[in-house]
């Protein structure tokens, strides 16, 4: 598959083609176009030229390192080209030639053959998985469709052995795509587990060893590594999701209460984590951080298999753990972001899961208006509520939007009106910036 690009210029006030340039995407050895910067030859546009028939133009060359001494190519320091590429792939790469059937190129890195070549050498799986986290980032999203084929084939014939180390390396890959020289490969990520994954049984071990890392969470003297867990929860749901699925579309939903069972008792144990009262500045507060923060992105996986009613009750019991009383910290703002988006979510949106959730973001908002504290996330967060509130009462949901604003005004009206005014009553701020703040909340 060639890459073509097309030159024009101006000629009397209309454009015409004069050039063009191409590269090939394979190489005639069979490798990808390597990374980096190219200077193209640029080819002269001869005036009935039709460059949709890449037959006419594949055998000319394309760089300077292969142009021949007679050539039809236009000359002159400014008529040269450049572009830049990298390699963006599940099965290509420039790497070198694998046993595992699939063709690579160049220099492959010992641990990363290793782990790719777990079956050749079962001996070596520990050390492979070990030494995951020290092969270079760009090595393994090149090799991410087959890592992960790799590390799902391992769970899959010996989670009893290295079920924790699968689990761990699979949380190192899911937060290198949060890096921002890598959140390009996501969407590979997506379309893996959408389209690739086929491991059937591994939502059981993904569950057990999240809730074995969640269950330590309160007594864990170090949280550094819990914490990577928390802020890769979204794509484990993920996987645990599509896992589940995969197994009820093979075996016609056997099992069902024992997967009901254990995500029950995995929130049991995030709840109790939650619920503890700490300093701002202890480890696990931070821990609770970093799940709020994360947990609104799980809504739209567990909608997937349950029902908007109970994935509404999963949110409404896991947020009302939260300790009420509101300390001047980061937790606090983190909580209040945790509603926002909740409110904002596809959940909220659907009344008969919005019935459930109501009491609990008004308790959580209550909380924070009495204590005047990040009233600005308090404005968004009323306003996305009554904006939606005004669009149900001009459909057909009356009965609905009567109960949710009987609701409203009971939490909310009384501290509602003495925030407004005693906000009202203060001096404004001197600089534009506070004076804009004051403005968004009144």
């Amino acid at each position: 598959m060639p890459m073509c690009c097309c030159l024009t210029a101006k000629d009397k006030g209309e454009k015409k083609l004069f050039g063009y340039s191409f590269v090939p995407l394979m190489q005639e050895d069979g490798r990808t176009l390597p990374d980096g910067t190219h200077e193209l030859i640029i080819h002269k546009c001869e005036e009935n030229t039709s460059l949709a028939d890449c037959s006419r133009y594949l055998k000319l060359p394309f760089s300077k390192a292969n142009l021949p001494s007679n050539n039809q190519t236009l000359k002159g320091p400014k008529e040269s080209f450049w572009i830049t590429s990298f390699l963006c792939s599940t099965k290509l790469t420039q790497n070198g030639k694998l046993d595992s059937g699939i063709d690579f190129f160049g220099h492959v890195p010992g641990d990363m053959l290793d782990l790719l070549k777990w079956r050749a050498h079962p001996e070596r799986i520990n050390d492979s998985l070990s030494k995951l986290k020290e092969i270079d980032g760009s090595e393994i999203v090149k090799f991410l469709q087959d890592t992960l084929d790799t590390l799902f084939g391992i769970l899959d014939e010996s989670s009893q052995r290295y079920g924790l180390k699968v689990f761990d390396s699979l949380v190192h890959i899911i937060n290198l795509l949060q890096d921002s020289k890598f959140q390009h490969f996501k969407p590979v990520m997506d379309t893996y587990i959408e389209s690739h994954f086929a491991g059937a049984l591994s939502y059981r071990d993904l569950i057990k060893v999240l809730k074995w890392y969640v269950d330590r969470i309160v007594d864990a003297e170090h949280q550094d590594h819990i914490q990577q867990v928390l802020k890769a929860s979204e794509y484990i749901f993920k996987y645990i999701i599509q896992s589940r699925r995969l197994f009820s579309l093979a075996t016609g939903g056997q099992n069902e209460e024992e997967f009901r069972v254990c995500i029950h008792e995995l929130f049991m144990s995030i709840r109790f984590f939650l619920s503890q009262e700490n300093k701002s500045t202890s480890p696990v507060a931070q821990t609770q951080a970093v799940f709020l923060r994360t947990f609104p992105a799980v809504y739209g996986e567990l909608l997937k298999i349950f029902s908007v009613r109970e994935v509404a009750g999963f949110v409404r019991e896991t947020l009302g753990t939260l300790p009420t009383a509101v300390h001047a910290d980061c937790l606090e703002a983190v909580k209040l972001q945790c509603i926002a988006k909740t409110v904002e979510s596809q959940l909220y949106i659907n009344p008969e899961s919005r019935c459930i959730l109501l009491p609990v973001v008004l308790r959580i908002l209550q909380a924070h208006m009495q204590e005047q504290r990040d009233l600005v996330m308090c404005a968004r967060i009323l306003t996305s509520m009554l904006s939606l509130i005004q669009k149900e009462e001009n459909g057909t949901a009356e009965p609905v939007v009567s109960e949710e604003v009987e609701l409203i005004v009971e939490s909310l009206l009384g501290v509602l009106l003495r925030t407004i005014l005693e906000i009202s009553n203060r001096p404004q701020p001197a600089g534009p910036a506070m004076r804009l703040q004051f403005q968004d909340v009144t």
